[in-house]
């Protein structure tokens, strides 16, 4: 699932990842299936994150320690879901500062003891974050991409319950500067064009 969203977050083909996950997760059977029917760039991207939205402990990294303590599929009530922005400090370390649980991973660069990293390994890791860092946070990043898809395809049945979850997630999620724009943006589109839908009557406020 970390592999397969940050896959999603690059915008990079997760096909193959995709047809893993449901042997992983058996309730995914029916999103990751509908992920690799599309064959649009827009339309996998738009069903990536329709996959996330519905998947609160997914991160586009490991974590260590204690785990996320509410079960796969299910909001946590304390906010731990999704990822929070990431951020590259001075020294080049990556800090996941999570606001709500107070908790914070920093990711450092590989060293010489990590002989199993080849130099492209390493080149590759830190490009790919330094493209997350600039992403923000799930909340934000989520909601940029359901609102672009349901601009240009307004007819997807799919779409009302992705505004509604993306609302959702920043409700419930880490969030950054441009999330509420997010929520307030995709609560406005949902009312505005889908008023007698089951998802517009479950998304009565975005704040």
């Amino acid at each position: 699932m970390a592999a397969f969203a940050r896959a999603v977050v690059l915008n990079k083909d997760a096909t193959d990842l995709a047809k893993s996950l449901p042997a992983a997760a058996p309730e995914l059977q029916r999103l990751a299936a509908a992920f690799q029917a599309e064959d649009t760039e827009d339309g996998r991207w738009f069903a990536g994150v329709f996959l996330l939205l519905h998947q609160p402990e997914v991160r586009p990294f490991l974590m260590s320690g204690v785990p996320r303590e509410s079960p796969a599929g299910r909001i946590d009530s304390y906010r731990d879901n999704w990822w929070c922005p990431l951020a590259t400090t001075d020294d080049g370390n990556l800090n996941v500062a999570d606001r709500w649980v107070g908790r914070q991973v920093e990711w450092q660069k590989p060293t010489q003891s990590d002989a199993f990293l080849s130099k492209q390994d390493v080149a590759r890791a830190e490009q790919e974050f330094s493209q997350m860092t600039r992403v923000g946070s799930a909340t934000t990043f989520m909601g940029s991409v359901v609102l672009s898809y349901a601009n240009s395809h307004r007819q997807d049945p799919r779409v009302p319950e992705a505004l509604h979850l993306v609302v959702r997630a920043v409700r419930y999620g880490c969030n950054d500067s441009k999330s509420l724009k997010a929520a307030r943006d995709a609560f406005r589109f949902l009312h505005l064009n889908y008023p007698r839908s089951i998802w517009t009557k479950r998304t009565p406020i975005w704040g």
